[in-house]
């Protein structure tokens, strides 16, 4: 039978450097080229208070989609979403809770294994500085462990090390800087069709000093078991780079829907109807081509 797999973001409390108040509102433009073999791809996302707005170009294979913008608009009450097709001039608005929540979605039930998942983060200061977009950026290696065992529902034992340059998040907007003392992990589950889903107990132990925001980073991935430095083992080396970073006022009509857009109920672009054509195989295949090509 087919397993499924689902990615859990699990924010853990921790020590952190206390962000600080009374900073002038100002905007920012950014644009990162992120790199992964063939499939390379550009985000730009702009900032201003509590609003974003996210583009980029999907891909699937050799097919490209259409250019698309998600905006966030945030409020005490919840977050308004727009999610634009800037080339079929579509988009589907929904509301979500200020946790990004729909009202009524169904929650997944989700069963504590009993077991622990730990992970280690080495960060290390090589001393480096460089002068990056009127910024000072700080040179980093970050090493990570990933730690588990038979019986852990999270995946198993793996390590990376991510080589980056950072500046402190006072560069962003007060809204979109991390919240004081909170980090975010991204660990994966697999499970059959109908099965229940489970959770282990996240164990962090992290040692070096915050990072900040990134302007560079490269990553490597190495499969279970594998030593630094033996790259006949390395699973992934993705990069990504910020290529503009401006701080200026947005215009405001960045975070609000043309007037010319089309209310639709689905957007469905190239990506998609390709995927809906094919074959379960097909799209197995297809999937695979995406990741190690």
């Amino acid at each position: 039978m087919r397993n499924s797999g689902w990615i859990l973001l699990v924010f853990i409390f921790l020590p952190a450097s206390v962000i600080g108040v009374g900073q002038t509102v100002h905007d920012v433009k950014i644009t990162t080229r992120h790199g992964s073999g063939s499939n390379d791809f550009t985000t730009t996302t702009y900032y201003s208070g509590e609003n974003s707005r996210s583009e980029m170009q999907t891909s699937s294979g050799n097919v490209k989609g259409h250019h698309r913008a998600l905006i966030r608009k945030k409020s005490a009450e919840g977050i308004q979403v727009y999610d634009l097709d800037l080339d079929a001039h579509e988009y589907v608005g929904y509301r979500t809770d200020v946790r990004g929540i729909m009202p009524g979605a169904r929650q997944i039930a989700v069963k504590p294994s009993g077991k622990t998942y730990v992970i280690n983060i080495e960060v290390v200061d090589t001393g480096e500085r460089r002068e990056m977009f009127g910024h000072t950026a700080r040179h980093l290696i970050t090493k990570e462990k990933r730690i588990g065992g038979a019986g852990n529902c999270y995946g198993g034992n793996a390590e990376s090390e991510i080589d980056g340059w950072y500046i402190d998040y006072d560069a962003l907007p007060l809204p979109q800087r991390p919240k004081a003392g909170v980090s975010a992990h991204l660990v994966t589950h697999s499970a059959g069709i109908g099965s229940i889903h489970c959770s282990d107990k996240i164990e962090n132990h992290r040692t070096g000093p915050p990072t900040g925001f990134p302007l560079k980073e490269t990553t490597i991935r190495r499969a279970e078991g594998a030593q630094a430095g033996d790259n006949s083992r390395k699973v992934a080396s993705p990069t990504t780079e910020v290529v503009e970073f401006v701080e200026a006022p947005l215009d405001p009509a960045l975070f609000e829907v043309p007037a010319d857009f089309k209310r639709v109920k689905e957007i469905i672009d190239p990506t998609q109807r390709r995927l809906q054509a094919m074959t379960y195989w097909e799209r197995f295949k297809a999937e695979l081509w995406d990741i190690f090509h």
